[in-house]
């Protein structure tokens, strides 16, 4: 039987598995008290009568369970701030995140190696069950770049196999799954690597090649687990691009290409939405002639349940088809549970696995060491499709390239398909106050064409293999060649598509396409929704602030998918459900999109709001007016409310998480509050496309004036950068949220706050980047292409696009693309730099294409390279530098507009606010 491998204790299992629908409980950890914080942090900018506490509620003391998995945190005392018009701005307790913790484990020690440990990324594979390591794995050359780690069926976030590559053995905890980057010699891993579910994270893929009767293992690790110690081929090169991972091998002189293939096709619903991708194994005919070559690969069980060693509590069972020139297993759970995760594995759905016909193709599903030892034996399988009898499975293909007439290549196809998707809450009188609702169900786009007929949808999907081909390598194309140019070309250029393509199939998996039936069971194509899975830091469904950083992607690749994206949030937020007046945190946890009808959603006033804005106009923008507009005032409504919101709490914007909630709440973020700024702005041009005149001038007057308040809060005493948060004149931060005014072309933030920038980030930077603030050492890598892509200054691109080029270069990790890393060891953060996080296969990485989504919006925008227009009208800095002992006493108060009635007084009020109209903002020492 097939032998058991350590499992790994997760960092983040907890939080991520479900046994039913339950409130999303973001990256922080699980706790009873969690509910009651959300509830005390959206009270802080509530009106009096709305608030959910009762006055006097006991907050001080609350903390998340130690026994769970997730960033730690604790509420403690802090001192209270209040603004003179009353308002309260920052509380007298304070979230304090004390970083993450395995569950039923003690936190991790300090690293016992340097920060500068080495990784093995490139390194021999020493595998004892490979009898050639030394020399068939470990001279592979690599192209791009050797990432951490490379994709290889990347497609869904239940369909998501990798390769991991890079290491960092001497760390505390070691990273120890990657090899190097070799197929051979280790099994696939599922995106959570040993770091997000507890349990078995290895996913049964197996190849083999005989060559005159000599078997070698080109992927997987039958050898010396499965069957006999052996050797394997040797690996000659691996490449990534956005679609495909090639590797090339030799075993005694035949030499042979393996290509995984996920096609992307954004503007072709249908093949997008089809949750299969392809493996398509080629041997070089000039290195064949008169050799005796058979091909073997197969799947297990593991790509169809989590429940890997329990099959006697969860059994499954298979189905074999042979159409339209298309032999496949279907693998399914014989007791499915719908809408049920475990170790992040769907509970229902079909795990699928396919061959081309051709003329030698063999398959048999049974025991894996039963199939692997009579290929190795025969190089041919029994035709056995059989009931499924128990554990240690293969479902298995093999190949006689001896037969007469066979073609010398073989196509395969893996998938996961299930049916429903996800469930979606929907009101049953929307737009009233009616809390009346019901839960409806998802299904994936492919089903308009296929319905329930899965083995037609894998068919098309096999026989379109060469049109997919095609299609891919143009879109791979497109990719390296649009990442190069969009930063002025040569090496930078070349690091940044390095970037950008690693990226793609990671960020597209995160989301899938879905549609609703009608009451006669017809899939209707005009209600497309689409929805997001947070993976690995809570799992939550259509978070808006993990859609903002994922939307460059998106914009670049088919502004629509960033439309239908929203909707949902849209819908939800407008049916009457929702209860507070900013925008929804997200609709539930993956795959059930249950909403927040309590209003205890994580609140994230101000980043939630200004996303929603902000993208809403960057989508207008790229499509154009005419096709915007119905689609800009079914919203405008609700879009003006999150708007009145921005007005009230923006410039200074109280105690509250922003995206970054892993780093806690603080008051009056800088950053933040450019956001909040900016999507008024952002609105006032939705406004002036609509024709609402009043509204685009009034919120156009309201953004001017808080952006010239803003620099007066925002910048340090000398001028040197912009502050974390406003009462810390030593505090820094990226500005990441300043991209809105550069993308969106709205001309509002003066050009002497991006040279402030451009100047600061190289005298804060480390070795693999650019600490996200000044809190910690840790980086985002989503928020640095942010920050890169705002400026114009080819020297501030240079400087991000190289640190993040180095930190997959040197691979240091052993998971998919982190966007969380430690901006000094190129490690995920751990003690003792920082508190021990682990985000990895996230959508965020679709940020590392804000320098497409700028160059396409301002094309769209008109904006000439080198002309934008910046809003130095608005610039009260330039005589800042000359008056710094005058600034400098402003360290422990600064000025600020007083909050006072309702939103549109408060509208007014801020129409003629002056800077000698403003009262004093008091920070206690």
């Amino acid at each position: 039987m097939r032998l058991s491998f350590a499992s790994t204790a997760s960092t983040l299992a907890a939080a991520l598995l479900l046994s039913g629908p339950a409130p999303a409980q973001a990256s922080l950890a699980k706790s009873s008290d969690l509910k009651t914080l959300y509830e005390a942090l959206a009270d802080i900018t509530r009106a009096p009568s709305e608030k959910h506490l009762a006055q006097g509620q006991q907050l001080v003391g609350l903390s998340s369970d130690p026994a769970q998995p997730g960033v730690q945190w604790s509420v403690q005392q802090a001192q209270q701030v209040v603004l003179q018009s009353g308002d309260l701005n920052a509380p007298s307790y304070k979230l304090v995140t004390n970083g993450e913790k395995t569950a039923g484990s003690s936190a991790a020690s300090p690293a016992a190696a340097s920060p500068a440990s080495t990784s093995s990324s490139g390194s021999s594979n020493s595998n004892p069950g490979i009898t050639n390591a030394d020399s068939a794995l470990s001279s592979s050359s690599f192209s791009p770049v050797n990432p951490p780690s490379f994709p290889l069926a990347v497609r869904s976030p239940y369909l998501n196999a990798w390769l991991p590559s890079g290491s960092n053995r001497a760390s505390t905890p070691p990273n120890t799954v990657g090899d190097g980057g070799y197929l051979a010699g280790q099994w696939p891993a599922f995106w959570t690597s040993s770091y997000g579910a507890d349990g078995e994270f290895r996913l049964g893929w197996t190849g083999y090649i005989r060559i005159d009767n000599v078997t070698y293992e080109w992927m997987g690790n039958g050898f010396g687990t499965l069957v006999r110690a052996g050797q394997a081929a040797k690996q000659l090169s691996a490449q990534y691009t956005a679609t495909r991972t090639i590797f090339a091998f030799e075993a005694d002189k035949v030499r042979f290409n393996v290509t995984f293939l996920t096609p992307i096709t954004p503007n072709d619903y249908l093949r997008q939405s089809l949750p299969l991708s392809y493996l398509h194994v080629e041997l070089d005919t000039t290195t064949i002639k008169g050799r005796s070559i058979q091909l073997y690969t197969d799947i297990d069980e593991r790509w169809v349940t989590g429940h890997d060693y329990d099959y006697e509590d969860f059994p499954y069972d298979q189905q074999y088809y042979e159409k339209n020139d298309t032999s496949v297993f279907f693998v399914t759970r014989k007791h499915p549970e719908v809408y049920t995760e475990f170790r992040q594995r769907a509970e229902w759905g079909n795990a699928t696995y396919a061959a081309r016909n051709h003329t030698g193709l063999y398959s048999r599903n049974n025991n894996n060491i039963v199939t692997h030892t009579e290929f190795i034996d025969t190089g041919k399988l029994s035709f056995d499709h059989g009931p499924v009898l128990g554990p240690d499975n293969s479902f298995a293909f093999a190949v006689d390239f001896d037969a007469k007439h066979a073609d010398k290549d073989a196509l395969f196809v893996v998938g996961h398909m299930r049916t429903p998707y996800v469930n979606y809450i929907r009101a049953k009188n929307p737009g009233t106050n009616s809390t009346k609702s019901y839960q409806e169900d998802r299904y994936g786009y492919w089903q308009s064409e296929f319905g329930d007929k899965l083995e037609d949808a894998v068919a098309f999907f096999m026989n379109d293999f060469e049109n997919a081909l095609e299609t891919a390598k143009a879109f791979d194309k497109q990719v390296a060649d649009d990442s190069r140019a969009a930063v002025g070309g040569g090496a930078v250029g070349d690091k940044y598509a390095a970037i950008t393509q690693l990226s793609v199939r990671q960020a597209f998996a995160t989301f899938e396409i879905t549609i609703s039936r009608d009451s006669k069971g017809r899939y209707n194509t005009s209600d497309t929704l689409l929805f997001l899975k947070e993976i690995s830091s809570n799992g939550d469904m259509s978070t808006v602030d993990v859609i903002f950083p994922l939307f460059p992607l998106l914009s670049y690749a088919n502004p629509n998918l960033l439309r239908d994206l929203m909707k949902p949030l849209f819908e939800y937020t407008e049916s009457g459900l929702y209860p507070n007046k900013w925008c929804v945190h997200d609709l539930g946890v993956y795959p059930n999109a249950f909403g927040h009808n309590d209003g205890n959603d994580e609140p994230m006033q101000v980043e939630e709001s200004g996303n929603m804005i902000w993208m809403t106009l960057h989508w207008a923008q790229l499509v154009g007016k005419s096709k915007a507009l119905p689609f800009l005032e079914e919203h405008y409504k609700i879009m003006k409310q999150w708007t009145e919101y921005l007005v009230a709490d923006s410039l200074i914007p109280a105690e509250q998480l922003s995206t970054d909630d892993f780093a806690g709440t603080l008051a009056n973020q800088t950053d933040l509050a450019i956001k909040g700024i900016t999507g008024i702005a952002a609105m006032s041009r939705i406004a002036e496309m609509l024709g609402h005149s009043k509204d685009a001038k009034s919120y156009a007057n309201i953004s001017t004036t808080y952006i010239k308040q803003w620099q007066t809060l925002a910048i340090s005493h000398d001028a040197s950068h912009t502050k974390l948060a406003y009462q810390t004149d030593a505090s820094w931060g990226t500005l990441y949220n300043l991209l809105a005014d550069r993308m969106l072309d709205l001309s509002l933030v003066p050009e002497a706050v991006y040279k402030i920038q451009d100047a600061w980030y190289p005298r804060v930077q480390e070795k693999y980047g650019v600490p996200l603030d000044s809190r910690h050492k840790w980086t985002k890598t989503d928020w640095e292409m942010f920050a890169a892509a705002a400026s114009d200054d080819p020297a501030t691109h240079k400087l991000f696009i190289e640190l993040l080029y180095k930190f997959i270069e040197d691979g240091k990790t052993d998971a998919p693309f982190t966007d969380l890393m430690e901006s000094t060891t190129g490690d995920f953060p751990k003690q003792p730099e920082d508190p021990l996080i682990h985000f990895l296969a996230r959508p965020v990485v679709g940020g590392h294409f804000s320098f497409l989504a700028k160059s396409k919006a301002d094309k769209a925008n008109g904006v000439a390279s080198g002309a934008y227009k910046y809003g130095n009208d608005n610039d009260v800095i330039s005589n800042k530098t000359s008056a710094t002992s005058e600034a400098a006493g402003k360290q422990a108060a600064f000025q600020a507009p007083m909050h006072v009635g309702t939103p549109d007084e408060r509208r007014k009020k801020s129409n003629s606010l002056s800077s000698g109209s403003q009262r004093a903002f008091q920070i206690p020492a």
